[in-house]
């Protein structure tokens, strides 16, 4: 089985000026290239582009 055909769903968790956000994000890119894209995109504070401290990925599930 090609590793591009196992898609991974990412739970995944933020706070944003006080409020918390829970979401998901279903990737077939390889794990470390999905957690690497999601603490790019989600994770990283806009203004010091460093990675939140808040931010957390709840929980990692192949999906079919």
């Amino acid at each position: 089985m090609n590793t591009l055909d196992t898609k991974r769903k990412y739970t995944y968790q933020r706070t944003v000026e006080g409020a918390t956000y829970t979401n998901y994000y279903i990737s077939s890119l390889p794990q470390d290239m999905a957690i690497a894209h999601l603490q790019r995109t989600w994770g990283t504070c806009a203004w010091t582009k460093q990675l939140r401290p808040d931010f957390k990925i709840l929980s990692i599930e192949v999906v079919k």
